[in-house]
């Protein structure tokens, strides 16, 4: 018999993974490929990207923590938290490492912000299990 997938791991797996795609592009593709044209703006936007797709699914980690409903304003209020927080590193530029300022990156920021979007509205929000509604 084939049992079903549990479906409330996969904001926990994207979370994960967006992670170390980070990781591998900000410290091993861009530093050894040394790359040129849109190749360059790519890499170049890319962490803003992958964070901007997998940080709103940090708020479903715990899908059973908070009912469906809570989850209607929660997930877009962590999507626009992550575009606002995004950019502000963008302009603000904290702490060093963070001192360029690119319109590519902010760009990625919010494609990547709704590529979340559409990824939960379209296809996850309907796969997970959420939290009891109160009676």
């Amino acid at each position: 018999m084939v049992k079903a997938m549990n479906f409330n791991l996969i904001p926990l797996l994207i979370s994960i993974s967006g992670a170390v795609l980070v990781v591998l592009v900000q410290h091993l593709l861009r530093p050894y490929l040394h790359p040129s044209g849109l190749l360059a703006i790519f890499l170049g936007s890319a962490p803003n990207l992958l964070i901007g797709f997998w940080f709103p699914f940090s708020i479903l980690l715990r899908p059973r923590a908070f009912t469906k409903a809570a989850y209607v304003w929660l997930f877009p209020l962590w999507c626009l938290g992550t575009l606002l927080v995004l950019c502000w590193f963008e302009v603000a530029m904290p702490f060093k490492g963070a001192q360029t300022f690119d319109y590519f990156d902010i760009l990625a920021s919010f494609v990547g912000v709704m590529l979340a979007a559409l990824f939960y509205y379209r296809w996850l929000q309907s796969k997970l299990v959420f939290g009891a509604e109160e009676s």
